[in-house]
């Protein structure tokens, strides 16, 4: 709801490219991403309150904290409380909606090659 009212003043400029949607951010903010019932309500809502043509991009991080924290704290892919679950629901409803958008990952260095790996094995049997 914050985002979409800070882009009225510049959603309609030709230099706006839409809104970057961050995994952890959302569920930290008490957005549910843990399976496809709940990701596609936040899909819904997204579109409701912000429209889902401003979907430009994702940062795609687990969530070392509890749903609705209200903290930021990246976890690797399927190692936190968002989990394989909940990352293969919302890649399944980027290819339901047809969304292809960048995927950004921000966890650390240690695993980023696996949660690559992980991801792509997500997305792949999401687009089945």
């Amino acid at each position: 709801e914050e985002l979409a009212e800070l882009m009225k003043p510049i959603k309609n400029s030709k230099y706006f490219g839409g809104i970057c949607f961050d995994t952890q951010h959302a569920f930290g903010s008490g957005y549910d991403l843990r399976d496809e019932a709940s990701v596609k309500k936040m899909f819904k809502h997204f579109d409701k309150i912000i429209g889902l043509e401003y979907f430009a991009m994702s940062h795609v991080n687990d969530s070392k904290v509890e749903l609705g924290s209200h903290r930021d704290r990246h976890e690797h892919i399927g190692d936190g409380h968002i989990g394989k679950t909940g990352f293969q629901a919302f890649l399944a409803e980027l290819a339901r909606r047809k969304m292809e958008i960048p995927l950004i990952l921000e966890t650390e260095h240690d695993k980023v090659e696996a949660d690559i790996k992980l991801l792509k094995a997500l997305r792949a049997k999401a687009k089945k």
